[in-house]
């Protein structure tokens, strides 16, 4: 049986003192902010902390990748919940995303889940990343991001 275990990824900016804003834009391929290595399948599930993406309509927004170390996978099926706490302490998930991709990050190659913030409330943001690599049994489980409180407001 697999099993996984969540890692924490620091980025170089956060390593070096200064942590990467969560309302930064969306531009390019984001670092992982937290990642899952599979312990027998040599993949990772990655995503980065939820955001604002500055755009016309300011959005929360959230990636899921994976990683592929020495595993026989080629493609993966990632599907990523965007899930925001309502004020009773319950989560909801308010977007998701499933995208086939080869292993990578950039654009091209990650699921994005993404909601227009009704207004500026302070909220509590998560995802939720689950990989499942095309033809290869792996872990059930999936990657929780850190939660993150944004000037997003999900409408609950």
């Amino acid at each position: 049986m697999r099993r996984s275990v969540v890692l924490s990824v620091a980025l170089a900016g956060f390593i070096a003192g200064t942590p990467l804003s969560p309302a930064q834009a969306d531009t390019g391929s984001p670092a992982p902010q937290s990642v899952m290595a599979d312990s027998i399948g040599d993949f990772q599930t990655a995503g980065d902390r939820v955001h604002v993406s500055k755009a016309k309509t300011p959005t929360a927004s959230a990636h899921g990748w994976w990683i592929n170390g020495s595993g026989p996978g080629i493609k993966a099926k990632v599907t990523i919940w965007l899930q925001a706490k309502d004020s009773k302490g319950h989560w909801h998930t308010v977007a998701k995303d499933v995208k086939t991709v080869k292993p990578s990050g950039g654009s091209q190659g990650r699921a994005t889940a993404r909601k227009f913030c009704v207004g500026d409330a302070d909220t509590i943001w998560r995802s939720i990343v689950d990989v499942d690599v095309i033809g290869v049994n792996d872990s059930p489980d999936k990657l929780t991001t850190p939660a993150t409180s944004l000037k997003c407001g999900a409408g609950l």
